[in-house]
């Protein structure tokens, strides 16, 4: 028959395993609300509250509507403060520089007959360090 201490000890241990498990899913469930472009600190009381469920409530929702990634088509940089700014902008939103109307320009370039990138003084000169290099 096990002693007293024994089942002290097995008590400890099993709730220090729950404690461990509550914690874990508070760290995925925060870590897949991140991915997510959620709150990845609420997502963590969230389920160190709710557990497994939290977990499939994550997983089940969507990403954030309204989060637009930044690129060349719709954003630009402000001149002054070197910031992102919409492209429809008149005016930075963080430094209040006036900005200038941004008009589309097509580069049409079509390269001649021999312009290769084997003939370029860049490609040749690299050639010749990666020579240097391996002697």
């Amino acid at each position: 028959m096990p002693s007293l201490r024994w089942k002290q000890w097995d008590n400890r241990r099993s709730s220090m395993e729950y404690v461990i498990y509550w914690l874990l899913f508070g760290m995925v469930a925060a870590i897949i609300a991140n991915s997510k472009g959620r709150s990845g600190c609420g997502w963590f009381l969230l389920g160190m509250l709710l557990g497994p469920f939290s977990l499939v409530v994550v997983a089940l929702s969507s990403k954030k509507v309204g989060q637009e990634v930044p690129s060349p088509k719709t954003h630009l940089v402000c001149p002054d403060c070197a910031e992102l700014v919409k492209k429809e902008a008149r005016i930075c939103k963080h430094c209040g520089c006036r900005l200038a109307p941004q008009e589309e320009v097509q580069h049409s370039y079509t390269p001649a007959k021999d312009d290769s990138a084997r003939n370029t003084m860049a490609y040749k000169a690299g050639r010749l360090w990666a020579k240097m290099k391996m002697k």
